[in-house]
């Protein structure tokens, strides 16, 4: 057979879920057809002329991906094999592909290609534009460079990293939170009892815009996971939460005992701390400070 004269590494899967769900077997799955197959290709042809070594990344290892974090490792893994045989002299190329529409894995799953687009704040990419940057893209110095189509006015609600300086110039600024500093603001002036009810109406409204719902159709006894949110979504919703509201919200894995009205209330928890018990932090704070301590001495 006539020598292998280059190498083209296109294999992935998702199994995608919250952080605190992640254990080592589904990093193992995610990292398998990525850095394993990608190791073994390497092995396999160090002695062949290649002039082409290409593997397809994602542009998640730049920007981050709730939910994702097995496959944010493992595309970062073949990032740093291109950078390794180059540093060998060899060639090496990992792209970090945008989403692709019409082909691919997203293609295959429309829902889940929806939600991507709308956290990231980008649009995906026809294939054959994808591909037709290609020889620019093996042209270039860098080992592992990005290509994605940025969405001006997308929400980019868990990548906060888009709304930084150095990309203003390609997707203007990220949207602000129109609420969040009045809410934040707003709910620690509330009887408790207004407060929680508004924190429901909140939570109810991010529930219906992730599941496309109106909000009056989301109980507050019904099961999150009932209504169909699935771990992406539960990203989407944290995010959505957090910008309308101003601050962390504390979100555990999803079951089926999650309910609309028990998530208001983990919420609650955190947003109505008591005045009287943050002044007394506060005090003690005080207390502690250097300045503090050297003018009471004076």
């Amino acid at each position: 057979m006539r020598p292998i004269g280059g190498v083209v590494h296109a294999a992935g899967i998702l199994d995608d879920g919250a952080a605190i769900a992640m254990d080592e077997a589904r990093f193992r799955r995610v990292l398998a057809p990525k850095l394993t197959a990608a190791e073994n290709l390497d092995r396999l042809t160090e002695g062949d002329p290649l002039s082409l070594f290409l593997m397809f990344g994602s542009a998640t290892t730049a920007f981050g991906n709730p939910g994702q974090a097995n496959y944010v490792a493992a595309n970062m893994a073949l990032e740093a094999l291109a950078r390794r045989r180059r540093a060998q002299g060899r060639p090496a190329l990992t792209v970090g592909w945008g989403p692709i529409a019409d082909v691919g894995m997203l293609a295959e799953d429309r829902a889940t290609a929806e939600k991507l687009n709308r956290r990231l704040g980008v649009t995906a990419l026809e294939a054959e534009a994808a591909l037709a940057a290609l020889p620019a893209l093996l042209a270039q110095p860098h080992a592992s460079p990005l290509l994605l189509r940025i969405a001006p006015g997308e929400t980019r609600i868990n990548l906060p990293m888009l709304a930084e300086p150095m990309l203003a110039a390609l997707a203007g600024a990220a949207p602000a939170a129109a609420d969040s500093g009045e809410l934040r603001a707003l709910l620690p002036t509330l009887p408790r009892a207004e407060a929680e009810a508004l924190i429901l109406a909140v939570v109810a409204e991010e529930i219906g815009r992730v599941l496309r719902l109106p909000a009056a159709a989301i109980g507050p006894d019904q099961s999150v996971v009932g209504l169909g949110l699935d771990s992406l979504g539960a990203v989407e919703l944290r995010g959505g939460l957090e910008l309308r509201l101003g601050l962390q919200v504390p979100m555990a894995a999803l079951t089926e005992e999650l309910t609309v009205a028990a998530l208001a209330r983990q919420i609650a928890a955190v947003a109505l701390l008591p005045t009287a018990a943050e002044a007394t932090m506060s005090s003690l704070v005080e207390g502690f400070e250097p300045n503090s301590a050297i003018q009471a001495a004076e």
